[in-house]
């Protein structure tokens, strides 16, 4: 299933709330795999298979996920296989980890990401009060948006709205999340990909933030996972610089997963 976009009258375009109830939404988007994923949190190395995939470029690759095959179909795009590692427990673990400064732009604010604000920069502060080092304020920030935030479908589009709100889905933790650590100087960039729902037993669209702490580590504070598992599969990176980039997923894909 993809998105169409077509004009409607202010009347008949405010009715979408109507239309695109949270179930309607799920069901657009939710990925079965060819069979359920048993444990999924408790994998930490998968093998994907994604079709449709558009181009070789389409998906990225980084210290977690590795493409190990594309495959060119009749109908001109590729079976990709990917294989995703859960995050390393500790810093400095990621082999063939080569040092890098990351861009000047995942520190700075943008309309989603006010992470000037007094009370994103008041918070950030308080948190920082018994932090060590980076990591360990990306840990403790990541704990307090997870506990403090309540896991609703809401559309909160914004970092301060999520704060004021206390209270949305994983676009709203991530913003959050995001504003708080660059405010605490530590670079954060939004990624986009597919998650795994043990509730639905299938895959479905999902932002989370990564950090740069000496290194880039995947974390997501709408689960509270300090460590990104093996179900994360990044589709985009900072993908508010192409908004329709995910629109080459959502709704076509299909997955299959296999153990290494």
């Amino acid at each position: 299933m993809g998105f169409e976009s077509f004009k409607e009258e202010g009347q008949e375009a405010q009715k979408i709330d109507e239309a695109m109830t949270i179930s309607s939404i799920i069901t657009m988007s939710l990925v079965k795999p060819d069979k359920p994923l048993p444990r999924p949190y408790k994998n930490y190395d998968l093998i994907y298979h994604i079709y449709p995939v558009v181009s070789l470029d389409s998906i990225p690759e980084d210290h977690r996920q590795t493409i190990l095959k594309s495959e060119k179909q009749a109908d001109g795009k590729y079976i990709t296989t990917l294989r995703v590692k859960s995050e390393p427990k500790q810093i400095g673990q990621i082999l063939g980890h080569k040092k890098e400064e990351p861009d000047p732009k995942y520190i700075e604010e943008t309309a989603e990401v006010q992470s000037h604000h007094p009370m994103i920069r008041a918070l950030a502060r308080e948190l920082s009060v018994d932090s060590k080092n980076k990591w360990q304020l990306a840990k403790d920030i990541n704990l307090w948006v997870y506990l403090n935030m309540k896991k609703e479908m809401v559309d909160t589009v914004t970092a301060l709205d999520a704060l004021l709100e206390r209270r949305g889905e994983c676009q709203s933790h991530t913003f959050l999340f995001t504003a708080l650590a660059r405010a605490s100087g530590i670079p954060t960039r939004i990624v986009n990909g597919l998650v795994y729902s043990k509730e639905y037993e299938g895959f479905l669209y999902h932002a989370w933030p990564e950090v740069f702490v000496g290194e880039w580590r995947a974390m997501d504070p709408t689960f509270g996972q300090d460590r990104a598992d093996a179900t994360h599969i990044k589709l985009t990176e900072n993908s508010g610089e192409n908004p329709f980039r995910m629109m080459e997923f959502v709704g076509k894909v299909s997955i299959g997963w296999s153990s290494p």
